[in-house]
C-alpha cells in the first residue's frame, strides 16, 4: 500500500483552478500584512487539504479514508494548539 501511495503522489498531475490559487495568494498576503499569521496558516491548510482531496478522489477508498482520517486529525490538533497558545 505504501508503494502504491508513493506511486500516486509522484506520478499525479493536479490541475489547480486559477481562481483558487489566486484567492489563496491574496488571502495569505492579507493575513501577513495584518499580522494574522494563524488565520493564514489555517486558510492555507484548508486550500491544501481541498487540493489533496482532489488528488486522492479518483483512487481507491483506503487512500481516501486514510487522507480523510489523518487530515482531520491534523486539522483538529492545529485548532486545539491555536486555541490553547498563551503567546497572544
Amino acid at each position: 500500500m505504501l508503494k502504491t501511495f508513493f506511486h500516486i503522489v509522484t506520478t499525479a498531475s493536479l490541475e489547480l483552478p486559477a481562481i483558487e490559487a489566486t484567492a489563496l495568494l491574496v488571502l495569505i498576503a492579507i493575513c501577513l500584512v495584518t499580522r494574522h499569521t494563524r488565520a493564514g496558516l489555517v486558510a492555507t491548510y484548508i486550500f491544501a487539504y481541498r487540493w489533496g482531496w482532489r488528488l486522492f478522489a479518483g483512487h481507491s477508498i483506503p487512500f481516501l479514508s486514510a487522507y480523510l482520517f489523518f487530515g482531520m486529525i491534523t486539522g483538529i490538533l492545529t485548532v486545539i494548539a491555536i486555541m490553547t497558545d498563551k503567546n497572544d
